[in-house]
C-alpha cells in the first residue's frame, strides 16, 4: 500500500498572450516568465530559476536547523546552485556550500552529509511525475 502525504500544492495559470504565468502557493503569488532569448519578457524568474532557488533555499534552512541542533556556529550559510545540462537531456545540479565561520573537519563532514538529506534534495533524487489531462 502506497501512503501519500501532501507536501506542497501550486496552482499555475498562463497568460494567453505570453510565456508569463502566475502561480498561487499557499498565500503567495509568484510570477513565472522566460528569458527574452526563449520568447519570454524576462519580467520574472523562469521555472528552472525557481527550481535552483528551491534547492539552495532548502539547503540553507535545513543546514541552519541541523547546525543549531548540534550547537555548531556556522555564521551565515551561503549556497550556490547551478543546474547543468549534460548530454541526452540529462541534467545535474552543482551545489556549493560556504560557511561564514571556520568549521572543524568533522563539522563540515556532518553538514555535508545533512545536505544530502534536505527535503528538496530527497524529492529531486526520488521524484516520479504523474501527469494527466483534465477536461
Amino acid at each position: 500500500m502506497n501512503i501519500q502525504t501532501h507536501l506542497s500544492l501550486a496552482k499555475v495559470k498562463s497568460n494567453s498572450n505570453s510565456f508569463q504565468s502566475v502561480s498561487k502557493v499557499r498565500d503567495f503569488i509568484m510570477l513565472i516568465d522566460e528569458p527574452i532569448t526563449k520568447g519570454g519578457t524576462n519580467q520574472s524568474p523562469a521555472p528552472l530559476d525557481y527550481l535552483t532557488t528551491a534547492l539552495g533555499g532548502c539547503t540553507v534552512n535545513y543546514l541552519k536547523y541541523k547546525a543549531q541542533k548540534k550547537g555548531i556556529d556556522t555564521g551565515e550559510i551561503m549556497v550556490k546552485v547551478k543546474l547543468l545540462q549534460i548530454e541526452n537531456d540529462n541534467s545535474s545540479f552543482k551545489r556549493e556550500i560556504k560557511f561564514e565561520k571556520t568549521l572543524k573537519n568533522h563539522q563540515k563532514e556532518y553538514l555535508l552529509l545533512q545536505s544530502k538529506k534536505t527535503p528538496v534534495t530527497l524529492v529531486l533524487n526520488n521524484c516520479i511525475i504523474n501527469t494527466k489531462i483534465r477536461n
